[in-house]
């Protein structure tokens, strides 16, 4: 049965076209649902790499299981109230998580020196 994980990447750009052009990198959320957080970062970073961002690290200490139910009020509201309708809704994300999909979500970045 999947879970839902929240796996914190830290990319660098490589192909990946839609950074700002003076950002090397960027730390990013993937969101997947799978089984085992192991399932679902390696599900994560072949994304990542899919679409043409170089995988950097893995920040462990963002590494968490989101209860699916509660994701909306819970997880949602109280981080991305602004950006909020760039997530999945409630209903979506089941499917998401049903399904063993994966999705990413705003990126935080560094410009280059």
């Amino acid at each position: 049965m999947n879970k839902l994980w929240k796996c914190s990447l830290k990319v660098n750009r490589g192909s990946f076209d839609d950074l700002p052009e003076d950002w090397q990198g960027a730390f990013v959320n993937f969101y997947a649902g799978a089984p085992s957080y192991e399932d679902a970062c390696n599900k994560a970073v072949s994304i990542a790499k899919s679409m043409g961002m170089e995988f950097v690290e893995l920040t462990e200490s963002k590494l968490a299981e989101i209860d699916p139910e509660d994701w909306w009020d819970e997880y949602v509201l109280p981080n991305y109230s602004e950006i909020s309708d760039s997530f999945p809704s409630q209903e979506e994300i089941l499917e998401i998580v049903d399904k063993g999909m994966v999705f990413h979500g705003p990126f935080a970045g560094w410009k280059n020196e």
